[in-house]
């Protein structure tokens, strides 16, 4: 077999570069190429990293013979630009990224979809394909087949086509495939619907009363007035207002208040209600700790008499 720059009686005659479509090399990159881009890729059956060389590979073994089929180059110095400029555009579009999305928008323009990834190791096995081309395919440009011209040029013509959908198809990307909407998450606590606000309106019409009963410590609440009795002294009167609300919480401000004609200042009271909202806890500085529980019958507790009223400051 005589080398590409080995000198031969044939060396000066033209070139076929379709004869190189039936030497086993050219037709085993075509397989190679045709498996790993339309089987072996995306099936997990080898990495990624793998199926990629292989491509790159493969291409570079089918790629020249046909580009100088295209522009039907005839001369071996024709054959080897074919070959250069294959590997010039491949060595360009692998350490660019400007160069790849050049050729993939022009690959846009002829209807196809590419994705090329830049990654200079590529060229570790493109070039070694690239001379394997050159050492073998060449030579066989020379070789006259042993066929009819009719079923030379059937198998110029399938190998051709074969080829060039290989090798366009080779860096297509997938065709998307529309998701499935996922679906819902299992309920759990976090998206359970909150329990809705309390209303301030379970304080009203009640005693609340802590300890036993006859003690004397207990607030009374009715429509925006309030009445506190504690230990025995005068009663707090005066006036709330809701300023938060939860399912669990509600946080009342005091406000006009006064313990007899004794004008006080504003407070809030923070209360925790009890699950069965019949009892709640003072959470705040004023009596933390303390529980106060609806009395199950009237008990006694001071009204707010309008001679209670607050002083005006």
């Amino acid at each position: 077999m005589t080398p590409f720059f080995a000198r031969s009686a044939r060396a000066s005659a033209p070139l076929a570069p379709a004869r190189a479509l039936a030497h086993p090399l050219w037709l085993g990159g075509l397989a190679l190429l045709v498996l790993n881009d339309h089987v072996l890729k995306g099936s997990g059956a080898l990495p990624g990293l793998v199926t990629g060389k292989l491509s790159d590979a493969a291409g570079m073994l089918v790629a020249p013979a046909l580009a100088a089929l295209v522009v039907r180059a005839r001369g071996r110095h024709a054959v080897a630009l074919c070959h250069l400029a294959v590997l010039v555009v491949f060595a360009a579009i692998k350490v660019s990224r400007p160069a790849a999305d050049a050729v993939e928008a022009l690959a846009g323009v002829l209807g196809l979809r590419w994705r090329i990834w830049v990654d200079p190791s590529d060229l570790l096995v493109a070039v070694p394909a690239l001379a394997a081309s050159l050492r073998w395919l060449v030579p066989a440009m020379e070789r006259p087949l042993a066929l009819r011209r009719s079923a030379r040029r059937l198998g110029e013509l399938a190998g051709t086509t074969v080829g060039l959908l290989a090798c366009m198809g080779t860096s297509q990307v997938p065709p998307e495939v529309p998701l499935e909407p996922p679906p819902p998450p299992p309920p759990t606590l976090a998206q359970a619907e909150p329990e809705p606000a309390l209303d301030v309106a379970l304080l009203r019409g009640g005693v609340w009363q802590s300890g036993g009963p006859g003690t004397p410590t207990a607030y009374r609440f009715e429509a925006d007035r309030y009445v506190y009795t504690a230990d025995l002294q005068t009663p707090e009167t005066g006036r709330f207002e809701l300023v938060e609300a939860s399912s669990t919480r509600l946080r009342l401000r005091l406000f006009e208040r006064a313990q007899g004609h004794a004008p006080l200042p504003a407070v809030e009271l923070a209360l925790e209600l009890a699950p069965d909202r019949r009892a709640f806890a003072v959470a705040d500085s004023r009596g933390v700790g303390r529980v106060f529980r609806l009395a199950p019958e009237p008990a006694t507790v001071a009204t707010d008499p309008s001679a209670a009223a607050p002083a005006q400051p």
